[in-house]
């Protein structure tokens, strides 16, 4: 009895074995119901989905970026465009104040030159007049034929000196009228004075008077001069 228990539990579970594979059900190692969900989720489009609208906004951007490129690249074309107007206008204008300051300087240069040169013929003459002047004070005053020669051999000096000066001179261009007369009254002078001292050397006179009138004529049209220079300097 004991030996056939044994058997009889050796002998169960053998035939107990076939009565597993009986049910229709799916097998054990089938897939399970949950697997199509993830072979239909590797298999969605919703990358592709995302691509295609990030895609879409791809072209949006640059578009909208290129158009605003398109306005700001106009916009600062137009600036540059009136500014640079602007700045030729302005050099233009500059161009056209230096040009007028150039042309000011050389007239105020021009101007000074020729103030330069009236003012040294103006000294010039208002020294050697003043000179001859004193000569002349000298002559008239003179009451001896020495004293008188030696007043003429001075005053015959300084106006020789005089008419040198004035010819070396560069004489303004509204002062030539002046300097003309100026020139022929020295050159009647230097005459006059020459024969003075020759006739004070004679002791004749008459000769002497004569030079004596000749000496003060030649004198009076020198001194005209003066007014005459005045006028045009004033």
């Amino acid at each position: 009895m004991g030996i056939d228990s044994q058997e009889l539990a050796v002998v169960e579970p053998m035939q107990a074995e076939p009565a597993f594979p009986a049910p229709s059900a799916p097998p054990v190692y089938a897939p399970p119901v949950y697997a199509p969900p993830f072979e239909t989720v590797a298999a969605a489009p919703t990358p592709v989905a995302v691509a295609a609208k990030r895609g879409g906004r791809g072209w949006i951007v640059p578009a909208a970026i290129a158009v605003v490129g398109v306005i700001a690249s106009g916009s600062l074309g137009y600036l540059l465009y009136s500014t640079n107007n602007r700045l030729e206008a302005t050099r233009h204008s500059l161009t056209e104040t230096q040009l007028t300051l150039d042309s000011t300087k050389k007239d105020l240069a021009a101007d000074l030159a020729a103030q330069k040169e009236q003012a040294a013929y103006v000294n010039l003459y208002e020294t050697d007049l003043g000179r001859l002047s004193d000569d002349y004070t000298q002559l008239a005053g003179c009451d001896s034929f020495s004293l008188c020669k030696t007043a003429t051999t001075t005053m015959l000096g300084d106006a020789e000196s005089f008419q040198q000066d004035r010819q070396a001179a560069k004489v303004p261009a509204a002062y030539t009228n002046v300097d003309a007369m100026l020139g022929d009254g020295l050159t009647a002078d230097i005459a006059a004075l020459k024969e003075l001292s020759a006739a004070l050397s004679s002791k004749n006179s008459d000769r002497v008077q004569n030079g004596f009138s000749d000496v003060n004529d030649a004198t009076l049209s020198i001194f005209k001069t003066e007014a005459a220079l005045g006028k045009q300097i004033g």
